[in-house]
């Protein structure tokens, strides 16, 4: 399901079907179907769908919308520097993209507007960036605005900040797709400095099995600020 969910492996599996002798998994032949899969699909989309499953396993629920939740850009983004920056978050996607990139210890403003469908059942269920409290989605309101940011690397240490999803410190380094699974909350506005560098995603929250009747989108800015001016 998950392959087959993403554009750049969808139907890979069937062109592998003989790279491994059927009923065969020997370590050589495990090794022999990475290298195969791996030379189809070229490194960086391998380590791309690594960060991808991550995302993917970690919030895999009944009825999950595997086309609407996919990621499907990883270009890393431009540095925000002293300038401001803005991009456009849709309703009915998981986590996009912002094409903009942030480094540790840098501090930002993120402000949102917007309002946007997130339900259509028994009426039109209309939010801002700060969610709806009727109904909540991994303790945060549905349909508040959630940020994360992937670095460049395979891997990398994970430390718990006050407002990021999990507690306690990690005591190795994990994979780089977990920044997924630990969003920050942005709601209408929040003043950040990301704990890590790397490219800046946005996505608002609401389970992956009820994307399709979202409708509508949020206009974000970002942009830096010298300490000192909140």
């Amino acid at each position: 399901m998950f392959l087959d969910s993403q554009e750049p492996s969808r139907g890979v599996l069937k062109k592998l079907t003989t790279a491994v002798p059927r009923g065969v998994a020997t370590p050589k032949a495990k090794a022999a179907f990475n290298e195969r899969f791996e030379a189809m699909l070229g490194e960086e989309t391998v380590r791309n769908l690594a960060k991808a499953w991550i995302d993917f396993a970690g919030r895999l629920d009944y009825g999950y919308d595997a086309r609407r939740s996919r990621i499907d850009d990883f270009t890393p983004g431009t540095p925000l520097g002293e300038k401001t920056a803005t991009c456009t978050v849709h309703a009915d996607r998981g986590w996009q993209n912002s094409a903009i990139r942030l480094e540790a210890g840098e501090h930002i403003r993120i402000e949102a507007a917007g309002r946007f469908q997130l339900d259509d059942r028994p009426g039109p269920w209309i939010a801002e960036p700060n969610g709806i409290t009727l109904k909540y989605h991994d303790g945060r309101p549905v349909g508040m605005l959630l940020a994360t940011v992937l670095t460049d690397e395979q891997d990398e240490y994970v430390e718990a900040e006050p407002g990021e999803t999990g507690t306690g410190k990690a005591e190795r380094s994990v994979p780089s797709g977990f920044a997924f699974l630990r969003p920050v909350a942005v709601g209408s506005a929040r003043a950040w400095t990301p704990p890590r560098s790397g490219t800046l995603y946005f996505r608002v929250n609401d389970s992956p099995a009820d994307l399709a009747n979202n409708k509508g989108n949020i206009k974000v800015t970002v942009e830096s600020y010298p300490v000192g001016d909140p």
